[in-house]
């Protein structure tokens, strides 16, 4: 029976759907590789393979954020410390390798051999805050209400171009809260033009709207300018 080494080296190349992860020996031997599916039970199942081939383990990527995520929870719940490798230094590295035609298994070689050969150039990944960890999830709901923001206002945009091009064309509905107060209570040329732009002023200043007046004029010029009523809505 083989004697055990006492120290390896697993590279990780990240991947959004699964990660490739190759262990080395001191000598650089491979030892074991293996695809690993982003996911809790696979990524436990491989991290308990290569535990057991030594009592120390160096581990090392060469991606940190969200597809890295889970990867890097797991290996901290275990009291793993990853290394991440990058820079212009690993870039060079992977060049010596270049002949050997690119590939995800050979990524993860390389990056288990520059952790092996150049430790000094690897940094330690830090494990997230708490605060860091709650920051990213309301950053996260931000984007996701600001992506759905955008996909609503282009909607109603089409929605009003089918019917009421000329006021579709009056107005930045992404950055006018106004406009879009507007829309609320008047779509059709037919409905502005009985308010009237006085009026239209009025309703719109009781709901708070800065600049009134100026939307209402716009609004108004834009209904006399279209008698025809449209019904393509789809």
């Amino acid at each position: 029976m083989s004697e055990r080494p006492a120290k390896v080296w697993a590279g990780i190349d990240v991947g959004k759907g699964h990660h490739w992860i190759s262990v080395v020996d001191g000598d650089g031997t491979p030892l074991w590789n293996r695809k690993v599916t982003n996911s809790e039970a696979d990524i436990l199942e491989a991290f308990g393979e290569v535990m057991g081939m030594s009592d120390d383990v160096i581990w090392a990527l060469d991606l940190v954020d969200s597809p890295a995520a889970l990867l890097l929870g797991t290996l901290e719940n275990h009291g793993q410390s990853p290394r991440y490798v990058t820079g212009s230094k690993f870039a060079a590295f992977k060049k010596s390798f270049s002949g050997q035609g690119k590939t995800d298994l050979k990524d993860s070689y390389i990056i288990a051999e520059f952790a092996r050969c150049l430790a000094r150039q690897t940094v330690t990944v830090p494990a997230p805050l708490q605060l860091t960890r709650e920051l990213s999830l309301i950053l996260t709901h931000r984007n996701a209400l600001s992506a759905e923001r955008t996909r609503t206002i282009n909607r109603m945009r089409s929605l009003l171009t089918s019917i009421f091009p000329g006021l579709e064309r009056c107005f930045e509905f992404a950055r006018s809260e106004g406009a879009l107060v507007l829309l609320t209570g008047y779509q059709t040329p037919a409905a502005l033009r009985r308010i009237g732009e006085s009026r239209l002023a009025a309703w719109l200043a009781k709901r708070g709207v800065r600049k009134a007046a100026t939307i209402a004029e716009k609004a108004v010029a834009a209904a006399k300018d279209q008698d025809s009523e449209l019904n393509r809505i789809l």
